[in-house]
């Protein structure tokens, strides 16, 4: 009977050692556990917060990249509306040059008309200044012409006033000699011919000096 309760108080013995141990095992397996909740606390907050960081940094790159096609979008609508401006620009430069082209030919054409006009104008000049001496001489040729036809005219008078002179003294010897009278009516006739021909010639010089005026 004694050995029977030994016995029993050796398994009691040998359970209580075992659930000792039993609940030292559970302990460090609560504590196992506990670290292990505790690590992957630290890791689910470790990856939410690289989760975040990540979500951050994406709608970051997003965010970039929405303002990335929009500053493209802009360029290209300026590069485009640049381009038909430059086009405009070689339009208007092509335009500019054709008129500069026919600006130079018309200068050219103007300057050639110019030199073309200040030579004839040079020559009329000279022409002109030719002409007013022409003129000036001619002039004078008149001046002295009609000088000439006054005198010519005084001494015409002078000669017919002598001539009445004399054929009234001598017609009263006409009575006396036929011979005498014959000679003063010789002398008259030939005085009166003189007198003829000198107006004439006055007068032809004077038509033709002032048809070369009139030219």
């Amino acid at each position: 009977m004694e050995i029977m309760v030994q016995h029993k108080d050796k398994e009691l013995e040998e359970e209580k050692q075992n659930k000792s141990e039993l609940e030292e095992k559970l302990k460090e397996a609560e504590n196992v556990i506990k670290e292990l909740r505790e690590s992957a606390a630290l890791e689910a907050q470790k990856h939410s917060s690289e989760l975040w960081k990540h979500k951050s940094a994406f709608i970051e790159v997003m965010s970039n990249q929405r303002q990335l096609e929009a500053g493209m979008g802009r360029a290209l609508r300026k590069i485009e509306a640049t381009k038909e401006e430059l086009e405009v620009v070689l339009e208007q430069k092509e335009e500019a040059d054709l008129m500069a082209q026919k600006l130079s030919m018309e200068m050219v054409k103007m300057h050639k008309d110019l030199e073309q006009k200040d030579k004839i104008l040079s020559a009329l000049l000279r022409k002109n200044k030719l002409d007013t001496a022409e003129k000036q001489l001619l002039l004078k040729e008149v001046k002295l012409s009609n000088a000439k036809r006054q005198q010519a005219e005084i001494e015409t008078e002078r000669w017919r006033a002598v001539s009445e002179s004399r054929h009234e003294r001598h017609s009263l010897r006409s009575m006396l000699t036929n011979p005498v009278n014959s000679k003063l009516d010789f002398y008259t006739g030939v005085r009166g011919v003189h007198q003829h021909a000198t107006e004439k010639l006055v007068f032809v010089g004077q038509e033709s000096v002032e048809d070369r005026l009139g030219n």
